[in-house]
């Protein structure tokens, strides 16, 4: 008996792993007319801050709390929601702005922006007493590209300018 509940138990942990697996599949943006997910790799070969704008990506690299959604607003309205290894991007007019991810916790982040630039900022995530927990911290673009080469592009971005 002692076997069987253990085969069972495995059965179980396989099938909900496999279901989250599944299900995070679903939540990347694919590049138009094909199944090919919009990669970090190729939002940095695409994306350019049209003019007068800035460009802004929101980062979150992190696999901690995968599936545990972590929404993002920008001056109150509402850019995405991030899962693990997944980004955001959007553009803006230049000025100040205020980033604001919510989760357990609300974690803002002030900006001045400048027209022709690109502005890459980290939605740091931790394992809150409940949900996902997040910090926004300002990141040096090497790094974020390095970080942006193995994320993908959540399937509620606001917007798809660019691809």
């Amino acid at each position: 008996m002692k076997n069987g509940t253990c085969l069972n138990f495995n059965l179980l942990f396989f099938v909900i792993a496999l279901a989250l697996t599944l299900g995070s599949c679903k939540s990347v943006a694919k590049l138009p007319g094909t199944d090919t997910p919009i990669t970090g790799k190729i939002a940095l070969q695409k994306l350019q801050p049209p003019e007068g704008k800035a460009l802004v990506y929101i980062i979150r690299n992190k696999s901690i709390g995968m599936v545990a959604k972590l929404h993002l607003d920008i001056d109150r309205r509402v850019i995405g929601q991030t899962k693990g290894k997944q980004f955001l991007y959007t553009f803006l007019e230049p000025g100040s702005h205020l980033i604001v991810s919510r989760g357990e916790n609300v974690s803002e982040l002030p900006i001045k922006l400048e027209a022709g630039k690109t502005y890459f900022i980290q939605q740091k995530p931790k394992m809150g007493l409940f949900s996902i927990r997040s910090k926004l911290t300002r990141m040096e673009e090497e790094e974020a590209k390095r970080y942006l080469s193995y994320c993908r592009l959540s399937k509620s971005n606001i917007t798809f300018e660019g691809f």
